[in-house]
């Protein structure tokens, strides 16, 4: 309601929880555990008409085979699908830093087999970025994409630390609006950049540079989309 009366809308809802209760563990009480926060959440994302709820499908382990992790993480995700349906939710599945699904093909036929149309990608470019290209994933996922974050990394850094604010690091982002509206990708574009992402920012003050860096980027967001 306080959105609606902002003019806002919610574009999607997100938490880390999933990092913590693994869907694709063999641990069956904390998959259960994972798979009943999953639904609570899309029942959250419903009531505040959230139209996409992100999800980390699973967190490689070395103590959990990889095929293993990959059936039960689908096991989860097509039982949560059932729910997801039923209110409207779609799942959306990130590809993040958690060694699994790191490539594009693969990630598409895991998409695929979950067979739910209420389970889709929830694409990070910049996540992508120190893994290969963002245009290959968004040739490949097209219509299968519910929503995308947006944020640069600075290849030249190479690892967590690399996160930069848009247009600060090594993105083409002129091809990765390009080819986000050849597929018809028509919903948010969702920008993840707090200001730690500012390597000179030592001590970053909130709310007031938080406010400053989510002007910042969108401004930069917006003057990229307007260059045709």
């Amino acid at each position: 309601e306080k959105a609606r009366s902002l003019g806002l809308e919610i574009s999607s809802l997100a938490t880390g929880v999933f990092w913590r209760l693994n869907l694709g563990s063999t641990d069956e009480n904390l998959r259960k555990q994972g798979l009943d926060y999953l639904k609570k959440a899309l029942e959250l994302a419903h009531d505040i008409e959230a139209r996409v709820l992100l999800v980390v499908p699973a967190v490689a382990s070395p103590d959990i085979p990889y095929d293993k992790m990959y059936e039960l993480s689908k096991k989860s995700l097509k039982e949560a699908a059932k729910r997801a349906e039923d209110l409207g939710v779609v799942i959306g599945v990130e590809n993040v830093w958690n060694k699994f699904l790191y490539s594009p093909l693969e990630f598409k036929r895991f998409i695929d087999e979950v067979g739910s149309d209420y389970v889709k990608a929830y694409l990070d470019v910049g996540n992508v970025l120190n893994l290969g290209y963002p245009e290959h994933w968004i040739w490949l996922l097209a219509e299968k994409i519910a929503c995308v974050h947006v944020k640069d990394f600075d290849l030249n850094v190479g690892n967590i630390n690399g996160f930069r604010h848009i247009g600060k690091g090594s993105m083409d982002w002129k091809k990765v609006i390009s080819e986000l509206r050849k597929v018809g990708y028509d919903y948010y574009l969702v920008v993840e950049c707090p200001p730690t992402f500012d390597p000179e920012l030592k001590e970053p003050k909130f709310p007031e540079d938080g406010i400053k860096y989510a002007k910042m980027n969108a401004e930069a967001l917006s003057k990229i989309i307007s260059e045709k």
